[in-house]
């Protein structure tokens, strides 16, 4: 049984490098996070959406550099998720650029919701969109 694959094109801007105009390591996990935003949204659940009642922070991030990228380069990133869990979800990124991936990245991310004494607990991942992210689920 296939999967779905996410993937949305990223321009490199000058603000996500450094003099050299090679992009800056921390900014890719600033794309992993907006290539995330945009996968919800996608999904029908922005970021708005599933942060009105508590989120989806990430719990642990994994990035393995391949090759740099360049200023006015064209990243192609691309999302399929690994594991569904109860309350948390894997996702699998990797961005290529001609053809050549750039980025390898694993983000764990935990579902909470805020509770009446206005902490964060882990909680279920909603149905809707558990049923929306299983068709990106590479079994």
């Amino acid at each position: 049984m296939s999967h779905k694959i996410f993937s949305v094109a990223q321009k490199i801007r000058f603000q996500h490098t450094d003099p050299a105009g090679i992009v800056f390591f921390p900014r890719y996990a600033e794309m992993i996070n907006a290539t995330t935003e945009d996968f919800w949204e996608h999904l029908g659940f922005p970021f708005s959406h599933i942060h009105k009642r508590g989120g989806a922070p990430i719990v642990h991030l994994s990035i393995d550099y391949k090759k740099p990228g360049y200023l006015g380069q064209t990243l192609t990133k691309y999302l399929e998720i690994t594991h569904i869990g109860n309350s948390s979800h894997t996702f699998h990124h990797w961005f290529e650029c001609d053809g050549e991936w750039v980025i390898d990245a694993t983000q764990t991310c935990a579902y909470v919701e805020v509770q009446a004494d206005g902490t964060l607990r882990s909680a279920p991942i909603p149905d809707p969109i558990r049923v929306q992210m299983t068709a990106y689920l590479r079994q």
